[in-house]
C-alpha cells in the first residue's frame, strides 16, 4: 500500500480572503486607518489558523479497505467497508472535513466520493462478470472555513470478482433433452461432423506408440490414438469457445461463459462429474458429481440433498464457489485459428455427453449450417460457417461423447433447433433462458 501526500494549498476562496487582507494592510499602511489594519490582523489569525489545522489533519491520515463480498452474481451489489485509520488524528479532532474520491472502474458504477467519517461503508454495483480492481483512493481534506486544501492518494488492495449468474432448469425438462445421465447414451457415437470411429483419437505427447491406431492415422494425415471402450462414460464436457474471430460485444461474452455456469451446475446435480474446457482444451473448472448424486436407473424415493451431512453440503458449496470463480476469470482471446484442437488426456473416451457453447457468428442471413453459399467438405458434405463452423474446430474435444449438443448464441430472438449427424444445434438469444436453449433441444430431440 502506498501513498502520496500533495502540499497545503489554498482553495479559490483562500486566494481571495489572502488578497483582501493584503489589500486592508496596504490601505492601512497608506492611510493609517486602524481598523483597516484590525481587520487584516484577525483575517491573518484566521488564516494562519486553519493553514495549522488542514496541516494537522494530514497526521496519520490514511485509509484502510476490506471488500466484505468479494465474488456476487452479476448483476449485484458488494459491500465493501472503508474506515480511517485508527491514528488518523482527524479521526479524534474535528480539524477539518472532507471527502474519499474512489477511482472506481465503470463497471462497478464509476468514481465517486464519500463524506470522509471514522468508517465508511458502501455498496458497489456490480456489472458484469470479471475481476474488477477497486483502485486507488484520494482523501481530500479542508479546513472547517474551506480555506486551504490538502490530499494523500492512497493504492489500496482490493477487487471484486463478478460471478456469472446460474439460471434454474426443471428436472424434467432435463431429461426431456437428454441431458439425465440415466438417459444418455455412453461409449460411441455414429459417425458425425469427421468423426473417424469410436476407437481412435488424436495422438498427444506421452501416449504410447504401441497404441497408434494406424489406419485412422492414414485417413485423416495425423497420429491418432487407439482407445478402448470404458466401461462405464460418465462424464461431461462443457466446452466454452472464447476465440474473438469477429465482432464479439462484452454481453455475449458474458452469456455466453453464463450459460457454461447453469450447465456445470445442472449436469453436476444430475450425476456427471463435469469438465468445462476452453477452445483449446485446457481445463477451467473439473468437478465430480455432487456428494448426493441420483442413483441410475431408478427414481430417488427421498430427497438425498436434505440426508447430505452438512460437512457434505459445505464442501459442495465450497466447490460451487470456486468453479464461479474460475469461470469469472474466463478470459476470451484473439483468435482465428481453424486448426482441430484436442485435450489429450483431459477429454478421452469417458466422455458421454459433450456440449459447445460457442457465439452464432454466421453472417447475414446465414443460419448455423444453412448457408446459401456452402461449398462441399469432408464434414458431413457442408462448409464449417458461422457457429457450426467452430464446433467442427471443437469436435476433437468431445471425445466419444454418446450425446451432442451445441449452444450457439447470437441476438436472434428465438430459439431454435437443428440436428445434424449426431449433433443438435441449437441457435438461441443471449436474452434467453437455458431452459428456452433446452426446451428448444428437446423438441428436436423428439
Amino acid at each position: 500500500m502506498t501513498g502520496t501526500i500533495l502540499p497545503v494549498r489554498p482553495t479559490a476562496r483562500g486566494l481571495a480572503l489572502l488578497i483582501v487582507t493584503l489589500l486592508l494592510l496596504a490601505l492601512g499602511g497608506l492611510t493609517g486607518l486602524a481598523a483597516a489594519r484590525g481587520v487584516a490582523g484577525l483575517l491573518l489569525v484566521a488564516l494562519a489558523l486553519c493553514l495549522v489545522c488542514t496541516a494537522l489533519a494530514l497526521v496519520g491520515l490514511r485509509l484502510r479497505r476490506a471488500v466484505r463480498d468479494e465474488a456476487v452474481s452479476a448483476p449485484g451489489l458488494a459491500r465493501v467497508d472503508l474506515e480511517l485509520a485508527p491514528g488518523a488524528l482527524v479521526r479524534h479532532l474535528p480539524l477539518a472535513r472532507g471527502v474519499v474520491h474512489c477511482e472506481l472502474p465503470d463497471d462497478l458504477g464509476g468514481p465517486g466520493d464519500l463524506p470522509l467519517a471514522p468508517a465508511m461503508g458502501h455498496h458497489l454495483p456490480v456489472a458484469r462478470r470479471g475481476v474488477h480492481p477497486l483502485g486507488r483512493v484520494e482523501t481530500r481534506v479542508r479546513d472547517v472555513l474551506g480555506l486551504f486544501e490538502a490530499r494523500r492518494a492512497q493504492d489500496l488492495p482490493g477487487s471484486v470478482i463478478g460471478l456469472p449468474v446460474i439460471d434454474e432448469v426443471d428436472a424434467d425438462l432435463v431429461r426431456r433433452a437428454g441431458l439425465d445421465r440415466r438417459g444418455t447414451p455412453h461409449g460411441a457415437v455414429a459417425s458425425g461432423l469427421g468423426e473417424i470411429g469410436p476407437l481412435a483419437r488424436p495422438y498427444v505427447e506421452g501416449d504410447d506408440l504401441r497404441r497408434v491406431h494406424w489406419r485412422a492415422s492414414a485417413k485423416v494425415g495425423t497420429l491418432m490414438t487407439r482407445e478402448d471402450e470404458p466401461a462405464v462414460s460418465q462424464t461431461a464436457v462443457v466446452i466454452i469457445d472464447g476465440r474473438r474471430r469477429g465482432a464479439l460485444d462484452l454481453p455475449t461474452e458474458d452469456r455466453l461463459v453464463a450459460i457454461a455456469a447453469s450447465l456445470w451446475s445442472l449436469l453436476r446435480s444430475r450425476g456427471w462429474a463435469v469438465r468445462v474446457l476452453d477452445a483449446r482444451g485446457d481445463e477451467i473448472v473439473h468437478a465430480a458429481a455432487e456428494s448426493d448424486p441420483l442413483i441410475p436407473g431408478a427414481e430417488p424415493l427421498i430427497d438425498t440433498r436434505a440426508a447430505t451431512s452438512v460437512i457434505a453440503r459445505e464442501t459442495d458449496a465450497i466447490e460451487v464457489r470456486e468453479a464461479l470463480v474460475s469461470l469469472a476469470r474466463f478470459d476470451f482471446t484473439r483468435d482465428g485459428g481453424h486448426e482441430r484442437r484436442s485435450a489429450g488426456g483431459v477429454t478421452t473416451g469417458d466422455v458421454a455427453l459433450a456440449i459447445v457453447v460457442a457465439p452464432d457468428d454466421a453472417g447475414p442471413g446465414e443460419s448455423g449450417h444453412r448457408a446459401a453459399d456452402r461449398e462441399l467438405t469432408g464434414h458431413g458434405g457442408v462448409a464449417p460457417v458461422g457457429g457450426w463452423g467452430r464446433v467442427v474446430d471443437l469436435e476433437g474435444l468431445c471425445g466419444r461423447a454418446g450425446r451432442r449438443l451445441a449452444l450457439l448464441v447470437s441476438g436472434r430472438a428465438d430459439a431454435s433447433a437443428e440436428r445434424l449427424g449426431s449433433w443438435v444445434f441449437v441457435h438461441t438469444s443471449r436474452r434467453a433462458s437455458v431452459a428456452d436453449a433446452l426446451e428448444a433441444a428437446a423438441e428436436e430431440a423428439s
